[in-house]
């Protein structure tokens, strides 16, 4: 058998497409008009032979009484009783055909009902009809009938949550929504809609932000785009730093709000407007973001410590003294500073030269060296005085 409606092949025992969902129909659909007609025709029937057999039965009276009036000796024709005999058995031939036919329509009639009655497509387009006419008590029976023939399905729960809808139960289309979402079909775009509607519209801000953060249909993403909220962003990593620095906060434009002490932000605390400088310590920046329909993000952790290295004297080598012709001076750099120097014999200071490596000298020279953390701060002084003795 093929489905009337898009010709694929209906295996056997099905009562509906599986392509299109069409129902197939075995016996035509039941019609109270038809068996109407039906009755009111039957009737008739009986009636016009009730009124035959009475005209026949008078008939026959007045024939009788006419033949006894004529000659009371002259005996009844042979034909005449055959002929009522004809009569009779006619009647119960239409009597016979009249019982047939109520039984035939009867049975008809108890098969079609048993048919529907476990016809999956039949239950729920009855009750689809019955929320079309605001009958949804009714609907509520086909469609439990519908599931108990085929179980949970995408199309009954999605008519179940349009009656909470339309009966204005609204924490019953929430609770079939998310049936369907959790359980039916993950990526439902009418379901979404309809709940974030829904929360939208109840200001239910913390039920938006979840449900968006679960979706993963990009229709419904790109559609509520103004209710997803931007985590902050900062401009350092988290970590150690040796002085003071200035942390710049990104949102994507929304506003952010935070906090520098330790505490929970919220949009009553100090709003982001430009870089925060951190100086010494150890300080954590808590952050959030709000999108322009007040739906507020997950909150940022960031955390800086603020280390102002104390400079090391560093090691000069060879020690002061005499030395003939030429020397080298070499300088151990302390770790995380840089060494500063002269050799003049005058104190150096941040515009004095960098030590870099080995300082090769060939005349009498007084050097001093000085060791600058990454704070900025300076160590003590380190000085030398070189005697060069020219060979010779």
């Amino acid at each position: 058998m093929r489905c009337p409606k898009c010709n694929a092949e209906i295996e056997e025992g099905y009562l509906y497409c599986k392509v299109c969902g069409e129902e197939i129909r075995i016996v035509p659909d039941y019609n109270p008009f038809v068996e109407d007609v039906l009755s009111d025709s039957l009737t008739g029937i009986f009636q016009e032979e009730n009124k035959k057999q009475e005209e026949v039965a008078k008939d026959d009276t007045q024939k009788s009484t006419a033949s006894r009036d004529k000659d009371n000796r002259k005996p009844l024709q042979e034909s005449e009783p055959k002929e009522h005999s004809d009569r009779i058995r006619k009647t119960d031939v239409l009597l016979i055909i009249a019982g047939v036919l109520v039984a035939t329509s009867v049975i008809v009639y108890f098969f079609v009902l048993g048919l529907r009655s476990n016809s999956y497509g039949y239950q729920y387009e009855q009750a689809a009809a019955m929320v079309e006419s605001a009958n949804y008590d009714r609907a509520e029976k086909y469609l439990d009938r519908a599931a108990e023939l085929s179980g949970d399905t995408l199309e009954i729960w999605m008519l179940r949550a349009e009656i909470a809808r339309q009966t204005g139960d609204q924490e019953e289309m929430e609770s079939c929504y998310l049936y369907i979402l959790e359980n039916l079909d993950a990526a439902n775009q009418e379901a979404y809609t309809q709940l974030l509607n829904y929360y939208i519209e109840t200001k239910q801000n913390d039920k938006v932000k979840s449900t968006l953060a679960s979706c993963q249909v990009e229709a419904v993403l790109t559609q509520y785009a103004d209710y997803i909220p931007v985590v902050p962003t900062a401009s350092l990593s988290d970590g150690t730093y040796y002085n003071d620095m200035d942390i710049y906060l990104d949102a994507d434009g929304m506003d952010i709000y935070f906090t520098t002490d330790g505490s929970q932000p919220t949009v009553d605390s100090m709003k982001y407007e430009g870089a925060i400088h951190l100086e010494k310590g150890r300080t954590t920046i808590r952050a959030i973001a709000v999108t322009e329909t007040g739906i507020v993000s997950d909150e940022a952790f960031f955390s800086y410590e603020v280390s102002y290295l104390e400079a090391e004297v560093p090691v000069v080598s060879p020690q002061s003294g005499e030395y003939a012709g030429e020397l080298e001076i070499v300088v151990q750099v302390p770790d995380g500073c840089t060494v500063l120097y002269t050799l003049d014999g005058s104190p150096p200071d941040l515009d004095s030269a960098v030590y870099e490596g080995p300082i090769r000298i060939q005349a009498s020279t007084i050097f001093t060296a000085v060791s600058v953390s990454m704070s900025g701060t300076l160590s003590e002084s380190v000085t030398r005085t070189y005697t060069i003795i020219p060979i010779g």
